[in-house]
């Protein structure tokens, strides 16, 4: 249609005159855009472009090595000197990171700052995208607009729970009116109400908030903590008002509740007046005051959960001589429900019936049951991943030795995500974990779950090997000899476990079942995991890790704390930083290959002695201060007179310098 067109244009006609300077000048503007855009990203090839910030760190024109080195030496400082907070004018440090003295996998930190995400958004700026977006990001940049905050997690229940620890005389809550029960042997049971009282408590949103945003920009400034008044939530004449309904309460009981599975096996439990007089309170409900239970009753339900509890549990299965063989049933799963119990109970209250209240019980099927052996479709290796767990504690050990145990036999359902911590709950005593120690601020205190860690990078090795998406890996805090990479014994290829995150995750999208079978070899001190399935033709590797810098470990730290008895000495090693890389393939049968870059940071620490010392000699610094000798009534004043009083350090320690 436009084949014999002939497009002409008329320089005399001051409108096409005009029309095809415009399009000509556009054209000029496009190119000369071009030009510098690639003239400026060629300047700035490898380096951060001018202008760029992360936290409050300007990082312009240094090349990616050095800015990330910045950056990642201000947030290890930043979790080295803790938290500084006030509250009321007092100003105190809490600890950012937990220190083990026997175990490095209980080394965490109650803070996490996700510094490669943030260096690598600052990287792709005016990388990405059309022509025009990248000089107009390379502008923004440049005029310094472009600050990037750098992500976060908080553990904000061990934060808030070091704040009311630390700030334990500030924290005055509002206390709710209660009800007091008296027995009288003739008059029986009366009920008075002991009224609310005003007080001072923390805002403890506003503070984590402020906490974060202060971690998020990299910023060393103490956090001000603010208190505010806090009224009681019922008045006290919202509670007399329901004194009648809870007499009636106590004097309808004893009640009975009942969960029966079958005819054989039935759980009864009896609230009794006791009970009752304890537990009761008023509290806030939806509608008004009401009747509720207070704390003392958890210990009532918790006796429920132990005793009815029962998790879904998969069937499981082994590889013997390439067949699957089944070797634990599986069994559905029921936990109580103990809101609904309690509002059951609290609904039962003033009323008399020969009927038990019900127990609600919540049943859970399992993913994989006994019948389905079938249809596993398990019929061959698809990765195995290795490490060496040799010169651990016994507790580590045998923390290893009981997770390892617990994987065997794991499977996971097409198109599921594994999770070790998942796998590995509950993570406490009760679990068949050990504890060991570790320093907190300046206590040392008994942690659980030490050799998780070795667990998680088997884990992540195997899961690598066979080639499936990770959805989850965070490397340890810290550089440890039990993680050296089995190709180089660089580190690198890690993955920490402190549930619930960080956690190690990776999904099955095959059509079949995963299986995940352990072995833990005691000559070799070396653990193997394997995981079976069907091949769909993929292959999974990764190069060996390479450490692009090392960083000293630094001075070694006494500190003195009133938790060891006077004398005694608790340290940790220390462990030298490290940058490091490696990169992760994944070829698939069509002939594709995915490609990840795993980058990891782990932090300098020197050593860190905790020594034992009476606390009056401890400083808020940690350190040893000079106390006055005590002078015996009467006792002569010449400077003949002697002085018996010790305040040296404990043998072996050169003494500290006083708090002044």
């Amino acid at each position: 249609m436009f084949d014999n067109m002939d497009v002409k244009v008329d320089l005399k006609n001051p409108k096409q005159r005009f029309a095809a300077f415009g399009a000509v000048s556009v054209l000029l503007i496009i190119t000369l855009l071009v030009l510098c855009n690639i003239s400026y990203a060629y300047a700035y090839r490898g380096r951060f472009f001018p202008g760029a910030t992360v936290g409050l760190l300007p990082i312009g024109g240094m090349t990616f090595a050095d800015g990330r080195a910045l950056v990642n030496a201000r947030a290890d400082a930043l979790i080295e000197k803790g938290a500084e907070v006030r509250v009321n004018g007092s100003q105190e440090t809490i600890p950012l990171r937990v220190i083990a003295t026997e175990d490095p996998d209980l080394s965490q930190d109650l803070v996490t700052l996700k510094v490669d995400e943030a260096l690598a958004q600052a990287e792709a700026l005016g990388q990405t995208g059309s022509e025009f977006r990248q000089s107009w990001e390379m502008m923004v940049t440049a005029l310094g607009q472009s600050k990037i905050e750098i992500p976060v997690e908080v553990n904000v229940d061990a934060i808030q729970a070091e704040l009311l620890k630390t700030f334990a005389e500030s924290y005055h809550p509002a206390r709710e009116p209660a009800l007091v029960f008296i027995h009288d042997g003739e008059e029986g049971w009366s009920v008075e109400i002991m009224p609310g009282t005003s007080g001072r408590a923390f805002d403890v949103q506003a503070t984590v908030d402020q906490f974060t945003q202060t971690m998020r920009t990299l910023n060393m400034m103490p956090v001000t903590v603010a208190v505010m008044d806090q009224e009681p939530a019922i008045s006290d004449a919202e509670a007399d008002a329901l004194t009648d309904e809870a007499l009636a309460a106590v004097q309808a009981a004893p009640y009975e509740m009942l969960y029966s599975v079958n005819r054989f096996e039935e759980y009864r439990y009896t609230v009794d007046e006791a009970s009752l007089t304890a537990g009761i309170i008023v509290e806030r409900g939806d509608n008004g005051a009401r009747l509720g239970f207070n704390d003392t009753t958890d210990v009532f339900f918790a006796m429920m959960e132990e005793e009815i509890n029962i998790e879904a549990r998969n069937a499981r299965f082994s590889v013997v001589e390439s067949r699957v063989e089944e070797f634990q049933p599986s069994t559905e799963g029921r936990a109580v429900s103990i809101k609904e119990t309690r509002e059951a109970l609290l609904a039962a209250l003033g009323t008399e019936s020969d009927e038990p209240i019900d127990i609600v019980v919540n049943i859970t099927q399992p993913q994989v049951t006994t019948e389905s052996a079938n249809t596993l479709g398990i019929k061959e290796i698809l990765g195995v991943g290795t490490s060496s767990w040799r010169g651990s504690p016994g507790n580590r050990i045998k923390n290893i030795r009981h997770a390892t145990q617990k994987l065997n036999g794991v499977l996971i359902p097409p198109g599921a995500e594994f999770s070790a911590i998942g796998a590995l709950e509950p993570v406490t005593l009760d679990g068949g974990y050990l504890p060991e120690m570790v320093i907190k601020g300046d206590e040392i205190k008994p942690e659980v779950g030490g050799g998780l860690c070795q667990i998680g990078t088997t884990l992540f090795r195997m899961a690598m090997n066979s080639g499936t998406d990770i959805t989850e890996r965070r490397n340890h805090s810290l550089v440890v000899s039990y993680y050296n990479d089995p190709t180089n014994g660089n580190p690198g290829t890690d993955a920490t476990l402190y549930g619930p995150h960080p956690d190690l995750r990776f999904m099955n999208d095959t059509e079949h079942y995963m299986l995940i079978t352990t072995q833990m070899s005691e000559d070799n001190a070396s653990l193997r995991y394997t995981l079976w399935g069907t091949s769909d033709g993929r292959k999974g590797y990764y190069t060996p890790p390479v450490v692009h810098k090392w960083m000293p470990a630094g001075t070694p730290q006494t500190k003195y704390t009133s938790t060891l008895a006077p004398g005694v000495k608790k340290c940790q090693s220390a462990h030298p930083g490290a940058d490091t890389s490696f990169k992760y393939y994944v070829e698939r049968a069509d002939g594709t290959v995915a490609e990840e870059v795993f980058e990891s940071h782990y932090r300098p620490l020197p050593t860190i002695c905790m020594v034992g010392a009476p606390a009056e000699q401890i400083g808020p610094d940690g350190q040893l201060i000079e106390v006055p000798p005590t002078e015996p009534e009467n006792a002569p004043t010449s400077p003949s007179s002697s002085d018996d009083s010790d305040t040296s350090p404990p043998a072996g320690e050169e003494a500290s310098t006083p708090a002044e």
